[in-house]
């Protein structure tokens, strides 16, 4: 059993929404997103489209006027674009209010500004916006204006839910919409000259750096944005990278409900603690800046070795070709980052302080207690009672019985401890057959990459993985709850199991004509018990 420590609930749902711990500075003036927007008049209408829900509690009375106006207008055969939704000043506006979910706005004196302000958003005036973790783990209810496929919309307007996946968000073209997205080079696909040009993702060629050359800003959107020659994204939507390893390995946003029977942590198991894994969002993955400190170079070194101190290299190069470092050579002065306040330090690379550093722990223990307490939204209101009911039998049913073996790794009961373990990719993946990139030093295990039926499936584990785990653990993926399924239409970490609906993507995902080797091998042959395990999950 695995008990979280907590704060206060109440006081996590104003970290989870609205804490950015000073992220702002990087997403301001380091990838400067929101100078981005206003300079490409991004409209509510194109916010909506790339998946950006809005908090209709946080909208003050004139904004809420002139949306339903819209809507109206909408409804009555206008142009969305005539209407307040293809007004640039109406996005700047939304972001000033704090309305946007997950971006959060600042004044200039560092004060988050007020829900419902009526002034607007004025970055040369001093203003700065950060992100939260509701940007990637909330949604709005639709109850003001849902999905919409006439106007393209995927994105909605209602109340705010938290801990559900916006399944929709692009959160590439998000990144890109910044007017120097190189800033997050880390977290981008590179291409490395100490692995003999190796560069791992979805069919991107890498991006390079070489002495005195970085890549354009064009070239990261192009991956950010771009397609592959079968023409899927590069950076999928509804994914985010989350680790700082120069390889292209999104994967898909998980929800965060009932987190207190969930551990261990990120897809590759390799985070104990949910606060830890927290804190490692906070001070490295929304603002990667702090990957140049001393510390930050030795987590590099140590998790990538010589691929590790030459993504550090580059990254300090581009920071300083683009004014977010002063000019000069590598070793100069590192004016101004990271950005993120760091209340403690310990030492690099263990689970509490994987850069050396940690937010503030109150607040950390408070998002735990928040977190805690998200319910999954209630099922889907026409479930098959009776095919459901079936399901869950041959779900929890051994296959020594005639079963589906589901629970040998799954609990049947999402209330209940998911087990701790890793499952090793021979077990998940049996045609996993790794290429040997890098040894490193134990307890870390081999950097590695498979292709084979299921080539993306390894990618988020190459670098980052469950060895690290004290004691070390394997290289595989941990076991998710498995919650709020209706909604998806993509399944697995990689969404290499797709469909229109989730019926039609769990249907490719237990259907035995996918294969022996590919990832999660695990089916129910026969097709109406097949029919009924899919109902029993939509039902969770």
């Amino acid at each position: 059993m695995f008990v979280h420590a907590t704060g206060s609930a109440t006081a996590g749902q104003t970290v989870f929404r609205y804490e950015t711990f000073g992220n702002q500075g990087f997403w301001t003036d380091a990838l400067k997103l929101p100078q981005g927007i206003a300079a490409t008049n991004l409209t509510p209408l194109q916010a909506l489209q790339i998946g950006l829900s809005i908090n209709i509690d946080a909208v003050n009375a004139p904004t809420k006027t002139a949306i339903q106006t819209a809507i109206s207008q909408i409804t009555a055969g206008a142009a969305a674009n005539t209407t307040a939704f293809g007004d640039p000043a109406v996005t700047l506006s939304l972001i000033n209010q704090n309305a946007v979910i997950g971006v959060v706005a600042f004044n200039p004196d560092g004060s988050r500004k007020a829900l419902a302000n009526t002034g607007t958003l004025n970055i040369a005036g001093g203003d700065r916006v950060g992100v939260s973790c509701a940007s990637c783990h909330a949604i709005a209810s639709g109850s003001v204006l849902p999905a919409n496929a006439a106007l393209g919309t995927v994105g909605t307007i209602g109340v705010e839910i938290d801990g559900a996946t916006p399944h929709k968000l692009d959160v590439g073209k998000i990144f890109a919409a910044g007017q120097n997205s190189l800033a997050y080079f880390p977290f981008l696909q590179a291409k490395f000259d100490s692995l003999s040009g190796a560069t791992v993702g979805r069919g991107f060629a890498g991006l390079q750096t070489a002495s005195g050359v970085i890549p354009t800003e064009a070239q990261v959107d192009a991956y950010l944005t771009g397609t592959n020659t079968a023409g899927d994204r590069f950076y999928p939507v509804g994914n985010f990278d989350d680790t700082f390893d120069g390889l292209g390995n999104p994967l898909h946003i998980s929800p965060l409900f009932r987190t207190d029977p969930a551990a261990p942590w990120g897809s590759d198991g390799g985070i104990a603690m949910l606060d830890n894994f927290s804190n490692l969002v906070y001070s490295v993955a929304l603002d990667p800046t702090v990957l140049l400190t001393p510390e930050g170079r030795t987590l590099l070194t140590t998790l990538a070795g010589v691929a590790g101190t030459e993504l550090a290299d580059d990254y300090e190069r581009i920071l300083r070709a683009t004014g977010v470092l002063p000019a000069g050579p590598l070793g100069g002065p590192l004016t101004g980052i990271p950005f993120v306040t760091i209340s403690t330090t310990g030492t690099p690379g263990s689970e509490p302080f994987p850069a050396g550093r940690r937010v503030d722990n109150t607040k950390l223990l408070d998002l735990n207690a928040y977190l805690n307490a998200q319910q999954s939204p209630a099922p889907p209101g026409d479930i098959n009672a009776a095919s459901a009911a079936r399901g869950r039998e041959i779900f929890r049913t051994t296959l020594a019985s005639g079963g589906g073996g589901c629970t040998a790794c799954h609990k049947v009961d999402q209330k209940t401890f998911v087990p701790t373990n890793v499952i090793p990719f021979a077990t998940i993946y049996p045609g996993y057959a790794p290429t040997l990139i890098l040894n490193r030093t134990a307890p870390l295990g081999p950097v590695s990459n498979s292709e084979g039926p299921s080539p993306l499936f390894d990618d988020k584990m190459i670098v980052v993985d469950a060895t690290r785990r004290v004691p070390p653990d394997v290289k595989g993926n941990a076991l998710p709850l498995l919650l709020d399924l209706s909604r998806k239409t993509t399944l697995l970490h990689t969404d290499e199991v797709r469909g229109a609906t989730f019926n039609a993507a769990a249907e490719v995902l237990l259907n035995p004509s996918r294969g022996p080797q590919v990832a999660h091998p695990f089916y129910v042959a026969d097709a109406a018990r097949r029919a009924d395990v899919i109902e029993y999950l939509r039902g969770q």
